[in-house]
């Protein structure tokens, strides 16, 4: 077994499974009081629920969104380069980068929420918008930096329209 897996949980990572196993109710009112959103807790919740509290477990959420990440980040690079070999081999790249294994491996919700924005961005270059507001929504609703996304899809789909908006205003 890898040794990242036997290790013990840290400060935050203690407070993530202390908060996920509160019932719902709890985890809602008790983000309120925290800076990060609700959405991550009550998947881990759920996680919990479904597979228990040992450490390795409740670690393997954050891995399952790695491996959601290499297949998002396959598609997103096979969108912008049109080609199946390089979108592979950057997709590897992600899979293997050791700062997000490291992320990879903790009871946190970067791996969600790198995800989540990864999945916003290929269904924005895809035009369904739809979708990708639904991933920017979740992205959010994981972590407080995905309204720095929204700002920043919103920023450049005001550049990106930027004609059809100044001939609507005059």
């Amino acid at each position: 077994m890898l040794p990242i897996l036997s290790q013990s949980y840290w400060r935050d990572e203690a407070f993530s499974v202390l908060l996920a196993s509160k019932n719902l109710k709890d985890i809602f009112f008790l983000t309120l009081k925290d800076v990060h959103p609700p959405l991550y807790y009550f998947l881990l919740h759920s996680w919990i629920r479904l597979f228990g509290d040992v450490e390795y477990v409740t670690r393997s959420l954050s891995l399952l969104f790695l491996f959601l990440l290499f297949l998002s980040s396959f598609f997103l690079i096979k969108e912008l380069l049109k080609s199946w070999k390089l979108s592979l081999l950057g997709a590897l790249a992600i899979l293997f980068n050791t700062f997000l294994i490291e992320y990879a491996f903790e009871v946190r919700a970067y791996m969600m929420f790198t995800f989540l924005t990864v999945t916003a961005v290929l269904f924005y270059i895809k035009k369904r918008y739809f979708i990708f507001s639904l991933f920017l929504t979740l992205a959010i609703l994981t972590h407080n930096f995905g309204v720095f996304f929204l700002v920043a899809f919103v920023s450049f789909w005001i550049y990106e329209n930027r004609k059809n908006l100044s001939d609507s205003w005059v």
